[in-house]
């Protein structure tokens, strides 16, 4: 698994699936990943005439990353404050 910022979708990795939110919904991008062999799992923006289908089940697996990403956000983790090097890694320790 990859997980990459949300500004990535000009440079796609070599990957079998993409998930994405609604964002990712574009024609053009859909196109670029149908292209390189990528199964989209992008809902359809809700502005779409005809919504395209995905797989729901495997979208609803998102919930783990953004849940973790939730919680990073807020406080429930902490970086250290020492950190002088900008090549100096922080270590992230998440709080239960």
């Amino acid at each position: 698994m990859l997980l990459s910022e949300g500004q990535m979708s000009d440079a796609l990795p070599p990957a079998k699936a993409l998930l994405g939110d609604r964002g990712y919904d574009a024609d053009w991008f859909r196109k670029a990943l149908v292209d390189r062999n990528i199964t989209a799992c992008i809902p359809s923006k809700k502005n779409r005439k005809v919504p395209i289908p995905h797989d729901a089940a495997l979208y609803r697996q998102r919930h783990k990353i953004e849940t973790m990403f939730g919680r990073l956000r807020t406080g429930g983790a902490s970086i250290p404050a020492t950190i002088d090097a900008p090549e100096v890694v922080p270590e992230i320790r998440i709080g239960c």
